[in-house]
């Protein structure tokens, strides 16, 4: 037995009865895991306000403040970002605003989530609009005026809300993201007056929007549970945090023992995350003979569900593993819908079963006729930071909407390490001694994803 477990088996009793000395063992324990399971549980919320603050403290808040990168870049310390696309984030407050007005322009895509990372609407060729554009109104909880018609209503479980847009772009075309983008109207439904939109350019400035790994993680926590509803269904854990001191309505002030316990309790709950995403998962393998996983890719052991809820019970470790390297929730990512939406696939380990090491040179090829209505992309991620590796070099990726080569049969051979192979242009470099992840992500995946037809290589060392 752990000698850890073995003191808390082993705790003294008297009579029946925990002695004084138990009695605080036991109890800091039952904190301590309650904290550790909090952290874990929370972190979509956390993680998601985490970059609500720093947007506001780098670029300024507001709903009328669209925070845009026409190539995201390593400077931006936001999980598993793609900078293949333009990304655009905005920050909807409905407690402030009341319901507000997405206007958004044809052929945009996007997804609006809770302030728990849940789908509240897809925008564009997965959303009501189909792809033509409109006005989404966005109603806050325990709204019961009238709502106009003319909009695609979408109810809010939270107050806060997050727009995430993405436009699409070419190596012809670099702009073209930023262009459908910049259309982008969002105002307060009663409003005198429509808001001058705040177009902020986010490319070069460092932005810190990964969640804390210390006690101030908890801090965080406590505001999101003072401003949102109180959902029943998250009750038990509301109560965990509750025995910690994080009630709605009381201020959060731990002295200096509850907050070193979580800081503790913060640093085993992200190590946690690390273990459990991390880790084999052969049960989520999209190509039963390849390394590649997902927890999103429609399958015998993926509940197929943005809020993780199988049929019985929410797949606790399944939302544990797409929020410690990702950001952002929609229908189109975890429904089987060809030709719309996205789908995403995951690697950790070589095609021997190793981890992706930095100094370690590897291949992938990727077989002509890759299943997809718009493009596909290969990201390269640092594995502490789940960031775009930062090399002070070229973007860590590759994709069929820049500059890629082709071989002559249509297939393509990526080329991963320290320096580049003589002779190959489709290079990503890596930083040895760094571990790393990679993304491989399909936008418009077509029919021929879903049912297998088309399977890519695993990432195989070279001598």
């Amino acid at each position: 037995m752990h000698k850890r477990w073995a003191d808390l088996v082993n705790a003294p009793f008297e009579g029946g009865y925990p002695t004084p000395e138990a009695t605080e063992l036991l109890r800091e324990e039952a904190l301590f895991q309650r904290a550790v399971q909090l952290y874990d549980w929370a972190l979509p919320a956390v993680a998601l306000e985490s970059m609500r603050v720093a947007c506001e403290t780098a670029f300024g808040g507001g709903s009328n403040t669209i925070v845009r990168w026409r190539r995201i870049g390593p400077e931006t310390l936001a999980v598993t970002s793609n900078p293949d696309v333009s990304y655009a984030f905005v920050w909807l407050d409905l407690k402030t605003d009341g319901p507000t007005v997405v206007d958004a322009a044809p052929q945009l895509q996007g997804l609006i989530d809770d302030a728990w990372q849940r789908p509240i609407t897809d925008i564009g060729a997965a959303g009501p609009d189909h792809g033509q554009g409109g006005k989404f109104l966005i109603v806050p909880p325990g709204y019961t005026e009238p709502l106009p018609e003319g909009y695609f209503v979408c109810h809010s479980k939270t107050y806060r809300v997050f727009v995430f847009l993405r436009g699409f772009f070419t190596a012809d075309s670099p702009d073209a993201g930023l262009a459908q983008i910049d259309q982008t109207q969002i105002y307060p439904l009663h409003s005198s007056e429509q808001a001058t939109m705040n177009l902020v350019n986010g490319a070069g400035t460092p932005l810190p929007a990964l969640p804390a790994t210390d006690a101030s993680y908890f801090d965080r926590l406590a505001d999101i549970i003072d401003y949102e509803p109180a959902e029943r269904e998250a009750f038990t854990m509301r109560g965990f945090a509750a025995s910690l001191g994080i009630i709605q309505g009381i201020p959060f002030t731990p002295d200096a023992n509850r907050r070193e316990l979580l800081d503790t309790a913060a640093r085993v709950g992200d190590k946690i995350g690390a273990a459990v995403s991390f880790g084999p998962s052969d049960d989520i393998r999209v190509w039963p003979e390849r390394r590649w996983t997902s927890n999103m890719v429609p399958g015998p052991h993926v509940t197929s569900d943005p809020e993780f809820n199988a049929a019985t019970y929410q797949d606790f470790d399944g939302m544990l593993t797409f929020f410690y390297s990702a950001f952002s929730t929609s229908n189109a990512m975890f429904l089987a819908m060809p030709g719309k939406g996205s789908q995403y696939a995951g690697c950790f380990f070589d095609a021997n079963g190793d981890r992706l090491l930095g100094q370690t040179t590897y291949t992938l090829h990727i077989p002509a006729d890759v299943p997809v209505a718009n493009y596909w992309s290969l990201v390269l991620y640092d594995a502490e930071t789940r960031c775009l590796i930062d090399t002070g070099a070229a973007l860590p990726s590759i994709a069929s909407n820049s500059a890629l080569k082709l071989n002559s049969d249509g297939s393509a051979d990526l080329h991963f390490g320290p320096t580049p192979p003589e002779g190959e242009p489709n290079w990503i470099q890596t930083v040895a001694g760094r571990g790393y992840l990679a993304a491989l992500r399909l936008y418009g995946p077509t029919q021929e994803f879903f049912d297998r037809h088309w399977t890519p290589g695993d990432i195989t060392p070279q001598p």
